[in-house]
């Protein structure tokens, strides 16, 4: 017993420690749920990054970055999902909440206004970086060829009656760049091919 306050206080100092502010996020069920989650994280709550997108197999962004006191550069970036070894727990050393991504060719550092928004984005990248089961796969393929051959409609009608722009729908290019992600392949924008691939991989 008389190593009970010697626990105590380690327990008292876990509950002010850098992650004891920092909500846990149950992770999505599925990939396209953690996409939309890490998509409203990065696009409504973070900072230095826009033109976010992120699908079930990657994330692009154009992330600001200072080189001289009065010069800036906006560049491009691209994160493949698979490629991701480790996800960190958000912390704050200074004045934003930060969210460390360690991948393959290096570490990512996001920046977040506040503990949820971090712990969402968490979330759903501790999801995206599970590998793609066969199942997944094979329903990821059949999306991407809908797309890429215009069977996904531009606009559609919401639960309001107001036609809106699909949020499913992708220019070819776009839908043929997710399928060499998923597959490993690349036939461009080649339809016949894709279907004679994706008829022999997945059955499709």
């Amino acid at each position: 017993m008389r190593y009970l306050p010697l626990l105590v206080l380690l327990l008292s100092a876990c509950a002010v420690g850098p992650y004891a502010d920092t909500p846990r996020y149950r992770l999505p069920e599925s990939r396209a749920v953690a996409a939309r989650h890490l998509n409203e994280a990065l696009a409504f709550g973070s900072h230095g990054v826009s033109e976010v997108a992120a699908d079930e197999l990657k994330l692009t962004w154009h992330e600001r970055r200072q080189l001289t006191g009065k010069r800036w550069v906006m560049l491009e970036r691209e994160l493949e999902f698979a490629s991701i070894n480790a996800v960190q727990r958000p912390s704050r050393p200074g004045e934003w909440w930060e969210l460390k991504v360690e991948a393959t060719g290096g570490q990512l550092t996001f920046e977040f206004k506040d503990a949820p928004t971090a712990s969402k984005a968490e979330a759903a990248l501790r999801r995206l970086m599970q590998a793609v089961t066969d199942v997944e796969a094979r329903e990821l393929a059949k999306q991407y060829f809908a797309r890429l051959e215009g069977a996904v409609p531009y606009y559609i009608t919401n639960k309001n009656g107001t036609r809106v722009r699909n949020p499913d729908w992708t220019n070819p290019e776009a839908a043929a760049d997710a399928l060499s992600t998923l597959t490993g392949r690349d036939f461009g924008t080649d339809i016949d091919a894709w279907r004679s691939y994706l008829r022999q991989a997945y059955g499709i």
